[in-house]
């Protein structure tokens, strides 16, 4: 939107009844030259070099998201140590300081957003390992939470100074101005709209997510080979038709595994550190990453025909061991899964939390 254009200058005094003469009595301004209108319900107006007005209130805008981030972390770390009672704090704070996984899932990253990196975030000294839940609520906060904000409050800077010549350009409402600086802080899923179309960080989700993924990181798979401590497991249950081979007679080996049919039956979840609280906890999130969650996976093959396999895979979706009766015999697992999987590049599928068993 352009300024508006200043009266045209005259040598002689407006006449009475000129629309550029001021009423007699009233206060009067000057308008500005090179107008810069604030965020509100006006726009941002074009200028040729802003002041810092503006500027200052789309670093608002971002600082108050961030300071959102902080609370809903906080109390998500207090529902997770709440929902696990007791566990090796120490251990896992060890484990959580070094890989902030958590703590980030809620961001956005690529184009004009905040940059998202593992390795930027400075932890710092941990100082004393937590003993017990309490200690580890405030060590968390201190430590991880803090890193994670003075990390995301750095780039305030740079972020609102790159969206502000966007605004001056396009000249947005207030509500867009807001949504744009979330938008390059927040996933679109952790952004609600308030009454009036307001958006904000979505405090509740944000705190769901980190409670989520701390139970998570409490049930990942710590130790390699099998038996795994801790292990949170997911099983995948499916109906195979089309391995067995025409004329096939027990003890005969299966066919070729492009000509297998695969029905995806359910899929169940447990978890040994915080049990089924922790299984209803990771239910808010609706959907399990499955090849992103650092568990146990467990495929089980059923045949209409008797047959059963069993596929095992760690932690890092690697291959670990297979099982079967007659009906599978032969059977290649790595080369199965790559086949029933196809479609997600031989990854797990996600899962929908409300299918679960």
């Amino acid at each position: 939107m352009a300024p508006r254009p200043a009266h045209a200058q005259t040598d002689r005094e407006p006449a009475a009844g000129d629309p550029a003469a001021p009423v007699r009595g009233a206060q009067t301004t000057q308008a500005p030259k090179d107008p810069v209108a604030v965020l509100g319900n006006q726009h941002l107006q074009q200028t040729a070099k802003p002041d810092e007005r503006p500027l200052s209130q789309l670093r608002t805008i971002a600082f108050e998201a961030i300071d959102n981030y902080r609370g809903a972390a906080q109390n998500g770390v207090a529902d997770a140590v709440s929902t696990v009672s007791d566990t090796g704090w120490s251990a896992w704070a060890a484990a959580l300081a070094g890989n902030l996984i958590w703590a980030l899932a809620c961001f956005e990253t690529g184009g004009a957003a905040f940059i998202i990196s593992l390795g930027g975030i400075a932890v710092g000294a941990v100082g004393t390992l937590p003993k017990n839940g309490p200690a580890f609520v405030k060590w968390a906060s201190d430590h991880l939470i803090t890193a994670v904000t003075d990390h995301m409050g750095a780039q305030v800077d740079r972020v609102t100074r790159d969206a502000l010549g966007t605004i001056t350009a396009e000249g947005w409402a207030d509500s867009r101005v807001r949504m744009m600086i979330l938008q390059r802080l927040l996933k679109p899923e952790y952004i609600m709209l308030l009454s009036g179309g307001i958006p904000t960080a979505d405090v509740a989700r944000i705190r769901d997510l980190i409670h989520a993924e701390l139970l998570i990181r409490a049930n990942r798979q710590v130790a390699d080979p099998y038996p795994m401590q801790n292990p949170g497991i997911v099983r995948l249950n499916y109906r195979v038709d089309g391995h067995l081979p025409r004329g096939y007679a027990e003890g005969d080996r299966v066919g070729p595994v492009e000509n297998w049919a695969f029905e995806f039956l359910s899929a169940e979840l447990s978890m040994d550190v915080g049990g089924t609280a922790a299984v209803q906890a990771l239910k808010k999130e609706k959907t399990l990453k499955t090849a992103e969650t650092p568990f146990i996976k467990v495929v089980i093959l059923d045949s209409a025909m008797g047959g059963h396999a069993v596929l095992v895979l760690d932690g890092q979706n690697r291959f670990f061991r297979e099982s079967h009766n007659v009906g599978f015999r032969g059977i290649d697992g790595p080369a199965v899964l790559a086949r029933m999987w196809r479609s997600t590049n031989g990854k797990p599928p996600d899962i929908d939390m409300d299918s679960l068993k």
